[in-house]
Parts: C-alpha cells; sequence; structure tokens
C-alpha cells in the first residue's frame, strides 16, 4: 500500500493547485519558453492598433491631461469611437492611456 489517505478535499486540492502553479512560474525555463511563445503574439502590431495609436497621439496633441482623467477619456472617446468603429470603449481607453503615459514619461 503505497498511499494510505482518503481524497483531497476542496480546500486541499484548490492549495495544491495553487502551489503546482508557482512553482511552474519560478521556473526559468517555463517562463523563457513563455516568453518566447507569446512576444510575437505580443509585439505585432496590426494596421488598425498603428492607425489608432497615430490619431491618439493627435488628439493628446491638442488636449492637454488635466488632474481628472475622467474627462480625458470620455473626450477621447468620443472623438476616436467614430473613426474607429471595430475597437471596444474599454480598448479605446486603454489605447488612450498607454499613449498618454508613452508621452509623459522621459523615453531615455
Amino acid at each position: 500500500m503505497i498511499l494510505n489517505v482518503e481524497p483531497l478535499n476542496r480546500p486541499q486540492r484548490e492549495a495544491l493547485v495553487g502551489f503546482i502553479v508557482i512553482q511552474r512560474l519560478r521556473n526559468p525555463y517555463f517562463i523563457a519558453s513563455l516568453e518566447g511563445s507569446v512576444a510575437p503574439v505580443v509585439a505585432s502590431d496590426d494596421p488598425l492598433t498603428s492607425l489608432l495609436a497615430s490619431d491618439c497621439d493627435a488628439w493628446l496633441e491638442t488636449n492637454t491631461p488635466g488632474p481628472l482623467l475622467g474627462p480625458l477619456f470620455d473626450g477621447a472617446r468620443t472623438h476616436l469611437a467614430p473613426s474607429h468603429p471595430s475597437f471596444r470603449a474599454a480598448e479605446l481607453t486603454a489605447h488612450i492611456a498607454l499613449r498618454a503615459v508613452r508621452k509623459c514619461v522621459d523615453q531615455t
């Protein structure tokens, strides 16, 4: 008799799964293979996204961010949504935020 134990209950199973996931994420070989397989997908740039990025940059050049970001995002979405109908509101907001951060942060 190798194991004389009862099957794991739910909290024990969840803890075991969490332990296995953490051990997997700590493995440098797994992370390297993950970066190699995900990087081409994440780094690829399609024409619609690059057009949206340039439109976001143009809008941010004429509209200065103030202390409240809500009106900035609302105004940008209102301006950009008609010319980019394939992007959802959340995606537009994410692109605007990333372009605004890129504009404000020193790129050196």
